[in-house]
């Protein structure tokens, strides 16, 4: 069978660099070293094997689980259990922050999209995170929107976290896949009703209000629904759209202060902000008025 994702997996990406266990230790005044010994340092290598970045500082209990790893269970997963066709064409985009402590591999499935309506047209997508100490293994899936490249992750039931520790198993992860394939087209149900959904200027001030962390961000918010209102319609789908420009997007009114080195990690968290912000009552009465 033709793997699709072969090609992707190569020297060639930012994520798939080799890393190691490492002893550490404390230096005596006398210039030696004396090990410490219920700790171990992440480490990454050049390709030669020849020098070493730290990356972290971790436990003994900590289980090292390489890209690659990961990468091979989900990539099998979702050569399962996709529907016919719809790898074809699969758009992958590698992204490191902290010069590799954590990776993030974003999948996006053009050949299994939707169609809601209001100038929005969605494909499945799914986003692994790795992080070489301080973080779990994250999965996150959802839907970016292809208009305006505008990325999308939901709840509880589209993230899996698992720690780093000898209990960790990644087979796991296939079930977060499958379950995520489901609720993939769920949401699409539920984009399409938003789409019908009419809101007022009122309740989406109210929503911006208690969510927006600064007079700022709360004008930038306002703004962005503004945009989005001419383009969509007056709907509590152009509200989340502009929250999602929020979460996609590092310039104009929504410019990140992260560094180049951290800008992935920002990106990430500000998806997941998103996630929790329609999860409030906030949301919930706008949705439900």
């Amino acid at each position: 069978m033709l793997n699709q994702f072969a090609e992707f997996n190569t020297a060639d990406s930012s994520i798939l660099f080799p890393v190691a266990l490492r002893r550490v230790g404390w230096q005596r005044r006398d210039g030696t070293y004396e090990v410490i010994p219920g700790n171990r340092a992440i480490v990454r290598l050049n390709p030669q094997g020849t020098s070493a970045y730290p990356l972290s500082v971790v436990s003994n209990t900590y289980k090292l689980v390489t890209n690659r790893e990961l990468l091979t269970v989900i990539e099998d997963a979702l050569t399962a259990y996709l529907p016919s066709g719809a790898l074809d064409g699969v758009q992958v985009t590698d992204q490191i922050s902290h010069f590799g402590k954590n990776c993030y591999r974003t999948y996006v499935f053009p050949n299994m999209r939707c169609d809601i309506g209001a100038r929005s047209d969605i494909a499945f997508r799914v986003v692994m995170k790795n992080g070489y100490g301080g973080s779990a293994v994250q999965l996150l899936s959802g839907a970016i929107e292809f208009w305006c490249s505008n990325g999308m992750v939901r709840g509880q039931y589209e993230q899996a976290y698992h720690r780093h520790t000898s209990q960790l198993r990644i087979q796991r992860l296939e079930h977060v896949v499958t379950q995520s394939i489901d609720q993939f087209w769920k949401n699409a149900e539920e984009y399409k009703r938003w789409v019908e959904k009419p809101v007022t200027r009122e309740q989406t001030m109210a929503l911006f209000q208690a969510i927006a962390k600064s007079p700022s961000f709360f004008d930038a918010l306002s703004n962005q629904w503004v945009a989005e209102v001419e383009q969509r319609g007056r709907n509590v789908w152009s509200v989340y759209s502009a929250l999602t420009y929020y979460a996609s997007h590092s310039d104009g009114e929504f410019t990140s202060r992260a560094d180049a080195s951290r800008l992935a990690f920002n990106m990430v968290n500000r998806e997941l902000a998103v996630a929790k912000w329609i999860e409030t009552p906030q949301w919930r009465q706008l949705v439900e008025a």
